[in-house]
């Protein structure tokens, strides 16, 4: 299911980065196998060995917090208090705004573009993505068609594209 979306009568929720767990389990796993053949064999002096096998801890370390935290990011829009939260991998849940007060954006960073919320009246300040970063104009579609009119029926507000659009 697409961004493990579930729509309930008390509440629609989605995991904008669900579907990155996948990639990371594939790169952590390339990751690994190039730090255990360079540690097995080294190549090269052993400063370049602890170099390379370093590199490989940072990678992982970043992919376990993906994989831990940031994949696990529920967002949140509660129907019955009117509200938006953001709980992160079942450890603790933030409100984020009220419905009055959320804005959704086409947002572009890093190349990349995805939806997000943001408060209404500081539109250019901290956003929250409800979208992973669309890579293909299919999956831009298939959010916009099947995710983002519920989200917005439920919140009753538009969409405000980005500037350059």
């Amino acid at each position: 299911m697409l961004y493990n979306y579930e729509n309930t009568s008390t509440e629609l929720s989605l995991q904008p980065h669900a579907g990155n767990q996948k990639r990371d389990v594939i790169i952590g796993l390339v990751v690994a196998a190039v730090m255990l053949f360079f540690w097995l064999y080294p190549l090269f002096n052993s400063d370049i060995t602890y170099i390379i096998i370093g590199v490989g801890a940072v990678i992982w370390i970043h992919i376990l917090f993906d994989l831990l935290f940031q994949s696990k990011t529920k967002i949140i829009f509660d129907k019955q208090k009117r509200r938006v939260y953001k709980n992160y991998g079942g450890l603790f849940k933030i409100k984020l705004y009220d419905f009055s007060d959320v804005a959704i954006l086409s947002t572009e960073e890093c190349g990349g573009d995805y939806y997000g919320i943001s408060h209404r009246k500081n539109r250019y300040g901290k956003n929250h993505a409800i979208s992973n970063h669309f890579s293909k104009d299919e999956s831009r579609q298939r959010f916009e068609n099947e995710i983002l009119p519920e989200i917005t029926q439920c919140i009753k507000i538009p969409i405000i594209k980005a500037a350059n659009e």
